[in-house]
């Protein structure tokens, strides 16, 4: 949280939550933003990349 604090800009409100399941091969990413304004899907895709 902090690291993306000071990549992106410290006001940012960030709660971050980490599961972890014993698998063997894998990982996943599950995200929830919220914006101000409206932002299309391949906006966010765009700004994530």
């Amino acid at each position: 949280v902090a690291e993306t604090k000071k990549i992106l800009d410290p006001k940012i409100k960030v709660t971050a939550t980490c599961v972890r399941v014993p698998v063997f091969v894998g990982h996943s990413e599950s995200i929830n933003i919220e914006f101000e304004d409206f932002l299309d899907e391949d906006e966010a895709r765009d700004i994530l990349r």
